[in-house]
């Protein structure tokens, strides 16, 4: 006897019912944890995101100040911040340098909304005394180098004293001798991370050098400085953007020089990505935590 042919059809357009409800299901599944694990993540980039942003300002918004005086103070400004701070960067101990360690220690606690709302507070303190010093007053640069410093060491004296203050959860136990245990081990991974540091800040300070040494490079300078600052703050200011691109359009080999350097650091970072074993990664941080962890790593 012969089967329906209408059975037949049923009993296929089900399959096929069956097959597009499981890829349903899955593409649900798949979209839900994508938004669960996407909203734990942006519960710590956020603020880390807001922090890094809050804290280029300062300088941004003195070199903004700076540029409301004169041509001449807005590249002396740049060629300040971008060029001899950027030499010292990871060189002299100041602001910066106790920044980094006293962030990092924050990070690894979670505590980014702590160092979020502390950035904002300082960057308002510093905008209405930037403003007040070197425009009010007339102070000039002498007022914005004053406010800036303040500004980083008023950073890093808030950020200590919460930890004095909190002990961070539990994290911080007070100073010990521990933190000299096996120190070589942590100054080669330390290293690596400075040398890297370095060398990201230091490429665009080139860039500045060899500015410097075109014909009648002041508003080259101030153009590829504003550039720069404009570029890593915001894209809302698509205007004065376009203003910086225009001008530095005017010396072609340095801007395709860095959008060449930026394009081919990004490449080669997302082979880094792609080709490194993130559990082996993960391992060796948890080793390190319970190496250097001290009391607290012991006890768990």
């Amino acid at each position: 006897m012969e089967t329906p042919l209408l059975g037949n059809q049923r009993s296929t357009n089900g399959g096929h019912e069956g097959e597009a409800v499981s890829k349903r299901t899955a593409i649900h599944g798949l979209l839900r944890e994508f938004g669960s694990e996407s909203k734990r993540l942006w519960r710590i980039a956020g603020p880390a995101i807001f922090t890094a942003i809050t804290q280029y300002s300062l300088g941004a918004l003195t070199q903004t100040f700076a540029g409301h005086v004169d041509e001449l103070a807005l590249a002396a400004f740049s060629v300040e911040n971008s060029v001899i701070a950027g030499l010292a960067f990871g060189v002299m101990l100041f602001a910066y340098a106790l920044n980094f360690p006293i962030q990092k220690f924050l990070q690894a606690q979670r505590k980014v909304m702590v160092m979020a709302v502390i950035s904002l507070i300082v960057l308002v303190i510093h905008t209405i005394f930037s403003w007040f010093l070197m425009l009010k007053l007339g102070w000039g640069l002498v007022g914005g180098a004053v406010m800036l410093n303040t500004s980083w060491w008023l950073i890093v004296i808030l950020q200590v004293l919460y930890i004095f203050i909190t002990t961070s959860d539990g994290a911080w136990t007070g100073f010990s001798w521990l933190a000299f245990a096996d120190l070589w081990a942590f100054v080669k991974l330390s290293l690596a991370s400075a040398v890297m540091l370095c060398l990201e800040f230091w490429y665009l300070m080139i860039l500045i050098v060899i500015t410097g040494h075109l014909t009648d490079p002041l508003i080259p300078v101030d153009a590829i400085s504003v550039c720069d600052a404009v570029a890593a703050e915001t894209t809302k200011l698509a205007l004065l953007l376009g203003l910086t691109v225009l001008l530095n359009s005017l010396q072609p080999g340095i801007w395709g020089g860095m959008i060449g350097g930026i394009c081919l650091q990004t490449f080669i970072l997302i082979l880094i990505t792609w080709y490194t074993n993130w559990n082996k990664e993960a391992e060796q941080a948890e080793s390190r935590v319970k190496r250097w962890g001290g009391a607290i790593a012991e006890g768990e």
